[in-house]
């Protein structure tokens, strides 16, 4: 798969009708990233920065789409860890290291992260609220996840919580 930043343009013409919230826009003060098979835009995501504390900055992804025929593939993963990844390494939006965030209402996509080791669920709303009531999640009314990119700390996370509930459960033998 070929990567190109290539702006908001894709969007409109080939992934918009694909998104769960098809009456949504670009993402103001983000750029977009599109993965390409043999020429063919299979994939697209927004991206981002949102302050998190003072001075501290974490990338944010937003109307990440697959096509559907394109869809458990492994492809549309590959294409948003490499960006993810590129943050962790502060080659990115941020320009320095940084985690990275996503909300999303696919099921399909919230149960892949949370299998991922690499991802940690860290907000959940079971419905959204009716558009008159809100300014965020697009005033719809789906249940929405959002996840954290940790990559291979998060891995490293895991093992060491493993090994420390071994070691516990052999203390207390």
């Amino acid at each position: 798969m070929d990567i190109d930043e290539t702006g908001w343009a894709p969007w409109n013409a080939e992934f918009k009708r694909h998104h769960y919230l098809p009456d949504a826009g670009p993402m103001g003060y983000a750029t977009a990233f599109t993965g390409f098979v043999e020429d063919e835009p299979i994939c697209f995501v927004g991206v981002s920065g949102m302050v998190v504390g003072q001075g501290v900055r974490e990338a944010r992804f937003c109307r990440f789409v697959t096509k559907p025929e394109w869809q458990g593939a492994g492809l549309g993963m590959r294409f948003l860890e490499y960006l993810t990844e590129r943050e962790l390494r502060g080659e990115g939006f941020i320009g320095k290291p940084t985690t990275s965030i996503i909300h999303s209402a696919h099921p399909a996509l919230a149960v892949t992260l949370r299998r991922s080791p690499k991802w940690r669920q860290i907000s959940s709303q079971l419905y959204g609220k009716p558009k008159e009531k809100t300014t965020g999640m697009g005033g719809h009314l789906r249940a929405t996840m959002g996840f954290r990119y940790y990559g291979q700390a998060g891995i490293d996370a895991i093992e060491r919580a493993k090994a420390n509930a071994a070691d516990s459960n052999v203390a207390s033998a």
